[in-house]
């Protein structure tokens, strides 16, 4: 629906055929003068009937009176957030008895936003909190804070203290800092425990860095409508990955793997975001970002975007700006055995077999899928990889039935801080945590070759690895 507010009884003409066109679901468009309400009555009614003809309204079965009840105990609870226990009692005080059917309850709950309670977070499942917008204010404090942004969105776990220092906020500390980082709002810089960075406070202007343009791969993603926030969100999910930890800016950032680097940068106006990446393990990168950057464009609900091959004839190969190809029409024409492509450049035909394996994109990816560089080359055994995965995880934990061993392996051998990927004291969490983490960088294999280094004597673990190195 399209609302007019027509102040002071100015007309507002809008070409509604033409808007009726490019959006099917327009359903309105109603005027009003929000001075005096006029027509604001009318529009009320509109929304609440188009709303009651919604497919799904009316359809559900009525929630259980306890449920109701409950919900209007939690309303009226003064605090801002209690213990899941103290949730626990109030439900049986409530007459809801059975654990599972509380839990549904503020998973509900949490959905429609009512409350927050982050059941499968390590950290957050502990606390529900009653007031989601307590939580916000706290999260502004830090973002509005002075020194923080003054200090281009670094700050500390002292300064924190210092930030929620008040009564309301500080036995919460922990937790809200967790949830700024659950929601890609903040990392912890690698190497330096209790040091953060807000990614949208960053500098505008890129740092100095050096780039070899020469045999570049290159991707880009273009956007019907660009959302605000996929690059600090990728700055983020990728933030172990940032050179020296000093090439990112608030619109961009140099990642670097094993030596190849690859170069992100968002440009909004244009709504796009340039990949490229330089190395000797090119594919293996490009793979990782284009995973992470799918992860995150599959969080918006329908969001519209072309995924861009470059050209690899003569005339576009070494040029900054190729010609390129929608990923999607590559794929159309796999499907219909169609296996070539006229660059609109050089007239020349391209193989689009080629195309697509230049940038390591598998032809028949659906979502949700394995990455393909890092799945076992046979047919028969990438069937049964999820249920690998499950095998590997019991293995470490097997292996590594403490945390402090598995912290000491991840560190000596990956380099990594394993608190920073997996926070927590339950092994089951942090050690599928672990494996998602490495998994999505392309450094399964690698992950998998470090756990049996340390623990050659584990059967489980020699016999799992086998699938991953074969």
């Amino acid at each position: 629906m399209i609302v007019k507010n027509e102040k002071q009884d100015r007309q507002c003409e809008i070409n509604i055929s033409e808007l009726r066109g490019e959006f099917t679901n327009l359903k309105e468009v109603l005027a009003t003068d929000l001075k005096d309400n006029r027509g604001l009555e009318e529009i009320k009614k509109a929304i609440k009937y188009h709303i009651s003809n919604l497919p799904h309204v009316g359809d559900a079965s009525p929630l259980p009176k306890i449920w109701v009840r409950l919900r209007a105990a939690l309303d009226n609870y003064s605090h801002n957030y209690i213990s899941r226990e103290e949730y626990y009692r109030l439900c049986e005080i409530n007459k809801l008895t059975d654990r599972q059917d509380m839990l549904r309850l503020s998973r509900y709950l949490h959905d429609l936003g009512v409350c927050l309670h982050f059941q499968d977070d390590s950290t957050l499942k502990y606390c529900v909190i009653l007031k989601p917008e307590w939580a916000t204010t706290a999260v502004y404090k830090v973002l509005d804070n002075k020194a923080v942004r003054k200090n281009l969105g670094h700050f500390t776990k002292d300064e924190l203290a210092d930030i929620w220092k008040d009564k309301e906020y500080s036995d919460m500390r922990d937790e809200l800092l967790q949830l700024m980082m659950k929601f890609k709002l903040c990392y912890e810089i690698p190497n330096k425990a209790g040091n953060y960075i807000a990614p949208q406070l960053l500098d505008i202007e890129p740092p100095d860095y050096s780039w070899d343009k020469s045999n570049n791969l290159i991707l880009r993603y273009k956007y019907e409508f660009m959302p605000k926030g996929i690059i600090t969100r990728f700055i983020v999910e990728t933030h172990d990955l940032i050179e020296e930890q000093k090439l990112v800016w608030r619109s961009g950032v140099i990642l670097n793997q094993d030596g190849t680097r690859a170069e992100v940068i968002e440009n909004y106006n244009q709504r796009e975001i340039k990949v490229r990446v330089f190395g000797n393990q090119k594919k293996v990168l490009l793979a990782v970002v284009n995973r992470h950057l799918e992860t995150i464009h599959h969080s918006f609900e329908c969001l519209k975007y072309e995924t861009l091959v470059p050209c690899n004839c003569e005339e576009c190969v070494d040029s900054e700006n190729p010609y390129a190809y929608p990923l999607e029409n590559l794929r159309r024409r796999l499907n219909k055995n169609v296996y070539d492509i006229r660059c609109e450049k050089s007239l020349e035909n391209v193989d689009v077999r080629r195309l697509i394996d230049d940038v390591n994109l598998s032809p028949q990816q659906e979502d949700g899928e394995f990455n393909v560089q890092n799945a076992p080359q046979k047919p028969e055994l990438f069937k049964n990889h999820g249920e690998k995965l499950k095998e590997l995880r019991n293995a470490i934990i097997d292996a590594y039935p403490k945390a402090i061993k598995l912290e000491i392996m991840v560190s000596d051998k990956l380099n990594q801080n394993l608190h920073s990927i997996a926070g927590g004291e339950n092994m089951t969490e942090v050690v599928f945590e672990l494996i998602k983490w490495a998994e999505s960088r392309g450094l399964l294999e690698k992950l998998v070759k470090a756990a049996l280094e340390y623990n050659s004597g584990n059967e489980e673990l020699q016999r799992i690895s086998q699938y991953f190195f074969n």
